[in-house]
């Protein structure tokens, strides 16, 4: 592959991972469940591809490289499968209010 084609290829990816990081900051701060669900679809369909791509290239790399690339890219992939799991089931009460489409919040 060429050089520009390469750095081109680097920077889109960089746009994406800042987009992507940005909606889930909002995700984080709203705590929408359809937010949160649609995040991590998201880090999921730009992270496994990644994680695919990565270790199937591992010859450049050495040593510890070969192994934290692949952990690293890893771990992004497993977050976003855990924020598909549904919320636990919080009991109506005076102290905690759930709605269905957000996270439970707790007064304590």
């Amino acid at each position: 592959m060429s050089e520009r084609i390469t750095k081109l290829v680097l920077a889109v990816l960089a746009i994406n991972s800042a987009a992507i990081g940005l909606w889930a900051a909002f995700a984080l701060l709203v705590m929408s469940r359809q937010l949160v669900l649609a995040t991590a679809t998201a880090w999921l369909v730009y992270g496994v591809p990644h994680l695919v791509y990565h270790v199937r290239h591992l010859e450049p790399f050495s040593g510890f490289d070969k192994t934290s690339i692949p952990a690293g890219l890893a771990l992004v992939v497993v977050s976003a499968l855990l924020l598909l799991i549904p919320p636990a089931r919080v009991h109506s009460d005076s102290r905690a209010k759930s709605r269905d489409d957000t996270f439970p919040r707790v007064d304590a």
